[in-house]
């Protein structure tokens, strides 16, 4: 999401982003924005983290990679947490609940692509729904992969193959792979040459 701040202060440094498993508002504010997260589930959250972290750590690892914890890339993914500060991954955890971007999105000008994770628990279809809604001419793909370390190879095809595909083949905001397709109207913008890819 950083990457659409920068985008809006200098387009022209920009050719197309691509954004993984983002969200412009981590918790849910009904009616009219949808997550996966709500104030209760966020005061259990921390207060699990503030009285056990390890318990916390040890419990979030397997929801967020979509996976047993005694799966492989679970444990891979539960070892740096154990050597984060409690204090620190606590403020971390905070500021990405405070964080809420959405009044950016029509703002972003560069053509963007997002790839959404088929059981990702942080973001359910209506993000996407609502990121598509509201950034004239981004498109947004459901990859088949439950997490990010869970099917590394799929993730990383989809990146790719955004990143090889013609621009001109890009135009209005779409779902694809199993999401409600969402018209808009076409997206002009791949047409200036610019310079930099980020993802």
């Amino acid at each position: 999401m950083i990457a659409l701040l920068a985008a809006i202060e200098r387009p022209k440094l920009f050719k197309r982003i691509v954004l993984l498993a983002s969200s412009p508002r981590l918790l849910e504010a009904p009616p009219e924005y949808e997550s996966s997260f709500g104030l209760a589930d966020l005061d259990k959250v921390f207060g699990i983290m503030q009285g056990n972290f390890r318990l916390w750590a040890k419990g979030c690892a397997p929801v967020l990679n979509a996976d047993d914890v005694k799966a492989a890339h679970v444990r891979e993914f539960t070892r740096p947490l154990f050597s984060l500060r409690p204090d620190v991954a606590f403020s971390c955890l905070k500021t990405s609940f405070a964080c809420d971007l959405r009044e950016v999105l029509p703002q972003v000008e560069v053509p963007v692509h997002m790839l959404f994770l088929e059981g990702d628990p942080t973001t359910p279809p209506a993000v996407a729904a609502y990121m598509l809604r509201h950034m004239p001419g981004a498109t947004a793909e459901v990859l088949p992969a439950r997490s990010v370390h869970q099917q590394p190879d799929a993730v990383a095809d989809g990146i790719l193959r955004l990143l090889q595909a013609a621009p001109e083949n890009s135009s209005g905001s779409q779902v694809i792979g199993g999401g409600v397709e969402l018209a808009s109207p076409p997206f002009d913008a791949w047409s200036t040459p610019m310079e930099v890819d980020i993802i």
